[in-house]
């Protein structure tokens, strides 16, 4: 069966109504599902730690101060199934892995999409020569001999299953 996906893109309307619905938020969230050692359940709290305990700018702090007060946050719970379940996705997911040691290079949604913009092309020159290792770093050097590529395209090759996620 064929799996697809939608990336949906909003307007502010969730973010205006407090909800942690960023490209940052989601990462970190998931940041924290993949590093979760112990089987238990993840509440809103656990997720969102870093902001909650004020590990961040006043504005996000303020920020999700008013989530935890006009939603019923407390209720929100991740099982330990659930964790279970998307730590192993998020191991196999190429954007996921790509993007969490890219955090810092995206603050908005324009980023966001210039970064998945950056990594589209590098895949699409990595397809348009021969998979030797060698013979990439030729072309690389030949086409861009002033500039670094913004993917480690070594790195790739070596961890193919990263190309294609299970998400």
């Amino acid at each position: 069966m064929d799996t697809k996906r939608i990336f949906v893109l909003g307007n502010g309307f969730d973010l205006a109504h407090y909800l942690p619905t960023a490209y940052v938020h989601f990462m970190d969230a998931m940041m924290v599902v993949e590093s979760c050692e112990e089987e238990k359940q993840l509440g809103f709290d656990d997720l969102f730690q870093k902001y909650i305990s004020g590990e961040c700018s006043n504005r996000d702090k303020d920020f999700f101060t008013k989530t935890r007060e006009l939603y019923k946050t407390d209720d929100l719970r991740l099982s330990i199934d659930t964790v279970n379940d998307l730590q192993e996705k998020l191991i196999n997911n190429g954007w996921f892995q790509h993007f969490k040691h890219h955090l810092t290079d995206v603050d908005t949604w324009i980023d966001f999409e210039n970064e998945i913009e950056n990594s589209l092309l590098s895949f699409d020159f990595i397809f348009n020569i021969d998979f030797n290792t060698s013979t990439i770093s030729d072309n690389l050097n030949s086409m861009y001999p002033s500039t670094e590529p913004d993917v480690n395209i070594e790195k790739i090759l070596d961890n193919e299953k990263y190309l294609i996620g299970d998400c």
